[in-house]
Formats: structure tokens, sequence, C-alpha cells
């Protein structure tokens, strides 16, 4: 019903705030749109209360919609606990992250990351229940955790990261350690800057993700070799010329292989990939490739394509040309990195008469907005709160036990299956039996292609 056909008078920002986080709970990610229209006020009215609430971190905003905080990682309000809100230190880059209970999910995923690590003890439980607290299950690990001081940066806090950052944060305060946050905002001058800070500060030790990959480059690897503190890189791998410092990071090759995997075994033969220039590209593409050779496949004429931003023309053309392609017949299924290139690019070829999945299945790469498409978007989704947890966690352990082997941790993601790849579609023929060297069988709608704790493989 919209105002002018409303007789009742106009909500209070408070009534509108509790409709809000009421239809949030209930559907767990809600549009701006959908919300606007449903308590019939504009939509700039509604991103200012949507601001609001994630500013006390009562909801998660992500691009167009609203999502769902745990119950029990959801900080106290400034009212009832002023310590608890984020506090600018050291200028508007620098956050000091106050301690909060852990999520249930983050304690689960804690507990099944943890327990392959080679080091003193790990977790043998973890709370079952959403108000539990991490902190009963991973008592011990870090003996001598208290008190210290955790220097976080990472290069945006508006995609990717911010899930990331929480896992890292339940982790630190469930340890009894201090999570002080900064934000480079991609870029390299205001990345040293603020390490720079931190360091000045007294910190113990960080948790970096570099605007540049350090493999590629010498002078980023020069630079984390003279840093004095333990440094562990989160979505970033050490190089050869790293020194000490450790990582945590997603296996993407492993997520687009297992994407490709799976599209293979719904029957599609020509499958490319689409994926945004970033530093995970050459990651994806290296997957990709394996699982082509490793199945049999042919790479289509023309991929990968790699586009260099999110603009609409630069979409438009990968539409046309994906569109040539498949009226050829000789592209029939498509991984694209990552949801931002995702759901336009589906929304061009939708307008170009391609139907997904009839014509063309996809698959995302990244699962922030896939499940909000049209169709909803079969997505890989790399394990973002247990990088973070696994982060922190193995920075405490190298404070606790200086000479121990270093670690490198790569966490296996996960293939969440919706509707764009075809899943529903598929007929018998598409699933081969087991242990005839054929594609694994596709996974049923809805259900995951990993198990629910991100697997891992451990290096030093």
């Amino acid at each position: 019903m919209t105002p002018e056909s409303d007789d009742r008078l106009p909500m209070s920002a408070d009534e509108r705030h509790r409709a809000i986080l009421a239809r949030v709970e209930a559907d767990g990610t809600v549009s701006v749109r959908e919300l606007a229209e449903s308590l019939g006020v504009a939509a700039v009215t509604l991103r200012v209360d949507v601001r609001e609430l994630a500013r006390r971190g009562l909801v998660n905003r992500v691009h167009g919609a609203v999502t769902r905080v745990a119950p029990a990682a959801r900080m106290p309000s400034a009212a009832s606990a002023p310590e608890a809100s984020l506090g600018w230190a050291n200028g508007p880059s620098v956050a000091s992250v106050a301690p909060f209970p852990a999520s249930a999910s983050t304690a689960s995923a804690l507990s099944g990351t943890l327990s392959h690590l080679p080091v003193a003890e790990s977790p043998a439980a973890v709370a079952g229940s959403v108000a539990g607290s991490v902190a009963g299950s991973v008592a011990g690990l870090g003996d001598g955790a208290a008190g210290r001081t955790i220097g976080m940066v990472v290069p945006h806090a508006s995609y990717y990261y911010p899930t990331v950052v929480r896992g890292a944060r339940e982790v630190a305060d469930a340890l009894g350690a201090r999570l002080v946050l900064g934000v480079s905002q991609n870029d390299v001058k205001e990345e040293r800057a603020l390490v720079r800070r931190l360091l000045d500060s007294g910190v113990d030790g960080l948790v970096v993700a570099t605007r540049l990959d350090p493999q590629r480059s010498p002078e980023t690897q020069s630079w984390l070799r003279s840093i004095p503190v333990p440094v562990v890189l989160v979505e970033r791998r050490a190089g050869w010329e790293s020194g000490t410092v450790e990582h945590v990071a997603t296996d993407h090759e492993r997520g687009a292989y297992d994407a490709i995997a799976h599209l293979a075994a719904l029957g599609h033969r020509q499958i490319g990939l689409v994926q945004l220039a970033t530093i995970t590209a050459p990651r994806l593409r290296t997957g990709y490739e394996a699982a082509l050779a490793g199945l049999g496949l042919t790479r289509p004429e023309g991929f990968p394509q790699e586009i260099t931003d999110e603009s609409p023309a630069e979409l438009e053309r990968i539409a046309e040309a994906v569109t040539r392609k498949v009226r050829e017949g000789s592209l029939d299924a498509l991984l694209v990195h990552h949801d931002a290139v995702a759901l336009p690019l589906v929304s061009h070829l939708r307008r170009l008469d391609v139907d997904v999945p009839g014509d063309l299945a996809v698959v995302a790469y990244d699962d922030e907005l896939a499940a909000l498409g049209d169709p909803p978007l079969t997505a890989v989704a790399p394990p973002r709160e247990g990088v973070g947890a696994t982060a922190v966690w193995t920075l405490i352990e190298r404070l606790r036990e200086p000479s121990a082997p270093g670690r490198h941790v790569l966490l296996r993601p996960t293939l969440n299956v919706r509707q764009s790849c075809g899943a529903e579609r598929a007929v018998a023929d598409h699933r081969p039996a087991d242990g005839d060297g054929s594609p694994p069988a596709p996974f049923p709608s809805g259900e995951s292609a990993a198990p629910d704790a991100p697997q891992q493989r451990v290096g030093s």
C-alpha cells in the first residue's frame, strides 16, 4: 500500500527500524526496494534507516540489500554498551574493534578448520547454540593472548572483507585480544601509512590483506620482511622472498575447479570464464584450466574473458560476446567472477534473449549477492569468516610459539547450488556413476558441494 492510499500516520524512525529488523530477521536477506515498498517510504529514507542499523551492528549492508546478523554476533547498542561500538582511533582510517559475543557459524567453522592444524591444542567441541560463545571452545588455544593487540589492514570495507573482519574479530575477542582495524582504500601508500601507525601504537602482530599480490610484487615482499612484528597475510599468499610471513587464504583454484566440475556433471561441455581483473583472477584461471584439462574439455575460443571494470559499457560488451557464442553453439555454461559482475551480466543477457539457465548455465564466484539474482545464482562461496578467524588464531599461535614452523593455510570454498546452473533441470543421464572416472554427480538444489566446515591445506 502506498502512502497516498494509506490513512495511517507515517511511521516514526523507531517504528521503521523495528519493522526492518523484524523483516530481515524473518527473511534473512531483503532488497532495499522491497523494504521501501512494504513500509511505504522512499528508498532514500530506507537507506538512511539501514545505514543507521548497520552502524549499530544490527544488520549487514550489501549492494541493494540488507542481510541478517547472527543474533549472538550483534553488537550491543551504543546506549547499552558504548564500549562495544566502533570507535575511530588515530584518524578516520583506523577503527578499534571492541569485544562482542561470537556467532555459532564462526564457532562451527573454527572448530572444523582448526582441528587439522599441527599446533598445540585444537578445540574438541564448539558451543552449538547461537547464544554460545567461541570463548569456551578456544580456551587454551592462545595462552598469553589476553591483553595482546592485533593490527588488521584490509583494502576496503564495502564488499567481501566485512565478513573476513567479523571472523577475525570474534576469535580475537574470544582469546581476550584487542583488534584494531585499518582500511587502506586500495591505496599502497595508505596501506603502508596505516601499518606504520599501528606499529607506532605498539601492536603485537599484524593481519594484512596487501594491495598488491606479494607473489607477484618483489617490493611488497621486501616491505613485508621489514616489518618487525609477526605478520599473517589474509586472502593473500606469501611469496618466495616474504621471509617468515604466514598466510591464510581461500583456495580459489579449487573453487574454480569445483564449479567447472559441477557444470560438467550437468552435461555442459563448452564452459567459459569471465573474470574481473583482480588478485584473485590468475588463481581462478589456474583452477579453470586445470578442470578443463582434467575433465577432457576444450576451452571455448575467446575465453577466459577478463574485464577491467564493472561499467555498463564493459558489461554490455561481454554480454554481446557471450550471446554470439551461445547462438553459435560454442558456449553453454559460464563461470563469472564476481557477483557484482554476474548479476548485471545476467540482466544484460536476458535483454539479449539469452535464457539462464535454459540457453546458458551460470555460476557466480563470491556468493555475496548471488542469492538475490533472478534467477538466484549458483555460486562459489569463499569461507570469508573462517579465513579471518583462522588468520587471527594463527597470529596468536605465532606470538605464543615464536619458533614453531610457519603456516601457509588454504581453506576450501563451498559451492552453493541454486537455479542458474540448471541443476533442477538435469536428467539422470547427466549423473554418472561414482568411480568411473567421470565428473561427480551434481548436488541437489540448495545443497553444498563441500562440508559445512571449510576444508584446508596446510604447509610450512
